[in-house]
């Protein structure tokens, strides 16, 4: 595995093309490791499902809303901060 990146105790590893995050430490801790180590791929994500989609009018606002929404009214208590 190579490693890419690096946020506090975590470590972002490749492996054969495979992104393997590598957390330590509290739920919160890892969590802002998480976010550090990833952004960069997710925003990619974000670029070609979502921003290509609203660019085209294939999805609305609102449509991202929604999710968003339904993400954080979903998920366990722990993570809604």
């Amino acid at each position: 595995m190579n490693e890419l990146k690096t946020s506090g105790n975590g470590r972002l590893y490749d492996a054969n093309g495979f992104l393997v995050p590598v957390l330590s430490g509290t739920w919160h801790e890892m969590g802002e490791q998480y976010g550090a180590l990833m952004v960069d791929h997710m925003q990619k994500t974000w670029d070609v499902l979502v921003a290509g989609a609203l660019q085209k009018g294939a999805i609305k606002d609102d449509d991202v809303r929604e999710w968003a929404h339904r993400a954080q009214t979903k998920c366990s208590t722990r993570n809604r901060h």
